[in-house]
Protein backbone atom coordinates (compact mmCIF):
# COMPACT_ATOMS: atom_id res chain seq x y z
CA UNK A 1 0.00 0.00 0.00
CA UNK A 2 0.92 2.98 -0.70
CA UNK A 3 1.49 6.35 1.37
CA UNK A 4 -1.01 8.77 0.37
CA UNK A 5 -1.78 12.67 1.27
CA UNK A 6 -5.18 11.93 2.43
CA UNK A 7 -3.56 9.65 4.84
CA UNK A 8 -0.95 12.07 6.24
CA UNK A 9 -4.00 14.79 6.68
CA UNK A 10 -5.38 12.35 8.46
CA UNK A 11 -2.86 11.69 10.81
CA UNK A 12 -1.88 15.06 11.01
CA UNK A 13 -5.59 15.95 12.21
CA UNK A 14 -5.61 13.58 14.50
CA UNK A 15 -2.50 14.68 16.17
CA UNK A 16 -3.82 18.54 16.20
CA UNK A 17 -7.31 17.17 17.50
CA UNK A 18 -5.27 15.19 20.36
CA UNK A 19 -3.10 18.58 20.94
CA UNK A 20 -6.32 20.48 21.11
CA UNK A 21 -7.85 17.89 24.15
CA UNK A 22 -4.58 18.31 26.13
CA UNK A 23 -3.93 22.29 25.62
CA UNK A 24 -7.40 22.49 26.70
CA UNK A 25 -5.96 20.91 30.36
CA UNK A 26 -9.39 20.18 31.38
CA UNK A 27 -8.51 16.89 32.04
CA UNK A 28 -12.46 15.59 32.50
CA UNK A 29 -13.44 12.27 32.00
CA UNK A 30 -15.42 13.40 28.63
CA UNK A 31 -11.84 14.44 27.31
CA UNK A 32 -9.95 11.68 28.21
CA UNK A 33 -12.73 9.51 26.37
CA UNK A 34 -12.44 11.29 23.30
CA UNK A 35 -8.53 11.43 24.02
CA UNK A 36 -8.39 7.49 23.85
CA UNK A 37 -10.25 7.08 21.02
CA UNK A 38 -8.66 9.50 18.52
CA UNK A 39 -5.98 7.64 20.01
CA UNK A 40 -7.05 4.41 18.86
CA UNK A 41 -8.33 6.32 15.41
CA UNK A 42 -4.39 7.54 14.81
CA UNK A 43 -2.41 3.93 15.60
CA UNK A 44 -5.28 2.03 13.35
CA UNK A 45 -4.65 4.84 10.67
CA UNK A 46 -0.96 4.27 11.18
CA UNK A 47 -1.42 0.57 11.00
CA UNK A 48 -3.29 0.69 7.09
CA UNK A 49 -0.60 3.29 6.26
CA UNK A 50 2.05 0.67 7.16
CA UNK A 51 0.39 -2.97 6.85
CA UNK A 52 1.72 -4.02 4.10
CA UNK A 53 5.02 -3.65 5.99
CA UNK A 54 4.72 -4.34 9.21
CA UNK A 55 2.74 -7.18 11.52
CA UNK A 56 1.86 -5.45 15.21
CA UNK A 57 0.96 -8.92 16.11
CA UNK A 58 3.94 -10.64 15.29
CA UNK A 59 6.73 -8.22 15.07
CA UNK A 60 10.43 -8.59 14.52
CA UNK A 61 11.45 -5.34 15.06
CA UNK A 62 13.87 -4.03 17.35
CA UNK A 63 13.05 -3.56 20.85
CA UNK A 64 13.97 -0.21 21.35
CA UNK A 65 17.54 0.28 19.16
CA UNK A 66 15.59 2.17 16.28
CA UNK A 67 17.89 5.64 16.28
CA UNK A 68 19.55 4.28 12.95
CA UNK A 69 16.81 2.56 11.60
CA UNK A 70 14.84 3.67 8.84
CA UNK A 71 10.96 5.08 8.75
CA UNK A 72 9.65 2.19 8.29
CA UNK A 73 11.55 0.32 10.56
CA UNK A 74 11.08 2.92 13.72
CA UNK A 75 7.11 3.17 12.34
CA UNK A 76 6.95 -0.64 13.22
CA UNK A 77 8.50 -0.72 16.71
CA UNK A 78 6.46 2.47 17.79
CA UNK A 79 3.25 0.88 16.82
CA UNK A 80 4.12 -2.36 18.29
CA UNK A 81 5.32 -0.88 21.62
CA UNK A 82 2.11 1.35 21.54
CA UNK A 83 0.03 -1.99 20.54
CA UNK A 84 1.89 -3.64 23.39
CA UNK A 85 0.90 -0.68 26.07
CA UNK A 86 -2.99 -0.66 24.77
CA UNK A 87 -2.75 2.80 23.51
CA UNK A 88 -1.98 3.89 27.28
CA UNK A 89 1.76 4.67 26.94
CA UNK A 90 2.62 8.98 27.32
CA UNK A 91 4.43 10.79 24.99
CA UNK A 92 7.30 11.09 27.72
CA UNK A 93 7.29 7.24 28.54
CA UNK A 94 7.98 6.01 24.61
CA UNK A 95 10.20 8.72 24.23
CA UNK A 96 12.10 7.46 27.13
CA UNK A 97 11.64 3.25 26.09
CA UNK A 98 13.37 4.55 22.68
CA UNK A 99 15.90 6.79 24.27
CA UNK A 100 14.67 9.92 22.91
CA UNK A 101 13.90 13.49 24.57
CA UNK A 102 10.31 14.18 24.37
CA UNK A 103 10.40 17.09 22.15
CA UNK A 104 12.27 15.24 19.44
CA UNK A 105 10.36 12.30 19.51
CA UNK A 106 6.89 13.65 19.18
CA UNK A 107 8.13 15.22 16.17
CA UNK A 108 10.19 12.36 14.67
CA UNK A 109 7.09 10.30 14.89
CA UNK A 110 4.96 12.22 12.19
Amino acid sequence: MKRDRSSDLVCHNYLNLLDLLSQAGRGDAYDDFQSQRLFGLLCTELLHHYQVKINAAASTFPVKQIRHAGPDTQAGAILTYLTGKNGQASLREAAAYFGYQPNYFSVSAQ
